[in-house]
């Protein structure tokens, strides 16, 4: 019996080990402006709190431990609590978060890019209607963004014309790791971990069988 529950142990010891080495979240600010000139800010946009040569700002969480060399792509962290703030960005009165992409065939898959392990700014596509009625789109390529007048039936650009544009910072600011609202779990277990959970549980369920199989 003592062989059956240090066995057991053992078998949980792992699971647990596999839960305390689950993946490390990261959340950490990044900054940028919009282009100075008369033609970086248009109407419907000027006029309003969003002008020429403004500070924009925002906010991503993601898993430091997959940014390697190259140029590469880094799924934004999925969060169990609030998970829209795995992502948030302003201009202005504008807000935006990961709630708010547009994916599939009008959009692309969010994702934050790398190149050698230096911030390049996003893959992010959002559409939003405006305060005239119309409605436009955010449009990350890198580290430069525009918005643009959409229809929001095809997806497809109505004219050529840029109303906001601007680029961001490679610098990251205020790294720290995740804590999600109360206190709650900040992120959904990885595979590798569900797996090594289940072998934990099903190796002490078999000892336990197979106790009761000796002992019949």
């Amino acid at each position: 019996m003592n062989k059956i529950i240090a066995g057991a142990t053992l078998a949980f010891g792992l699971a647990l080990a596999g839960v305390s080495h689950a993946t490390t979240l990261v959340q950490v600010d990044f900054s940028g402006t919009l282009t100075s000139g008369s033609s970086a800010v248009r109407a419907p946009f000027s006029g309003g709190d969003i002008i020429q040569g403004m500070s924009v700002s925002g906010s991503f969480v993601y898993d430091k431990d997959l940014v390697t060399g190259g140029l590469i792509l880094v799924p934004f962290a999925t969060l169990a609590v609030d998970p829209d703030s795995a992502f948030t960005f302003d201009i202005g009165s504008l807000g935006f978060d990961l709630g708010d992409a547009v994916t599939g065939s009008m959009g692309i898959t969010p994702a934050i890019q790398f190149n050698n392990g230096v911030f390049n700014g996003f893959n992010y596509v959002s559409d939003f209607q405006y305060t005239n009625g119309s409605t436009y789109r955010l449009r990350f390529n890198s580290k430069n963004f525009q918005i643009k007048q959409v229809d929001p039936q095809t997806g497809f650009n109505i004219g050529s014309t840029v109303y906001v544009q601007g680029n961001l910072s490679a610098t990251l600011a205020n790294e720290r790791a995740y804590v999600a609202p109360g206190g709650g779990d900040p992120g959904v277990p990885e595979p590798g971990t569900w797996a090594l959970m289940l072998l934990g549980f099903g190796t002490a369920g078999a000892m336990l069988r197979r106790r009761r199989a000796v002992a019949a």
